[in-house]
């Protein structure tokens, strides 16, 4: 499974838990941070509920769109 696969898996996910969630948006952070921090991401999809959504909605609070990166020293636990 490639990167944009898993990514839509975690996303699925995450909006089956029925969170105020904005799957477009989740993807897109996902990707980039995917791309400069790097991510576990067939662990991230893996991981028990509340770690998968500590990682996905601290990334979606702390995305910078204007940089494409994370702020307030938020790191996801599935970071490499």
């Amino acid at each position: 499974m490639n990167n944009y696969e898993l990514i839509d898996k975690i996303v699925d996910r995450v909006v089956d838990m029925d969170l105020d969630f904005d799957p477009l948006q989740a993807t897109y952070i996902l990707i980039e941070v995917n791309e400069t921090l790097g991510l576990r991401l067939k662990e991230l999809l893996e991981a028990d509920d509340f770690n998968l959504i500590h990682d996905v909605l601290g990334m979606a609070r702390n995305f910078d769109f204007k940089t494409n990166k994370l702020i307030n020293c938020f790191l996801p636990r599935f970071s490499r």
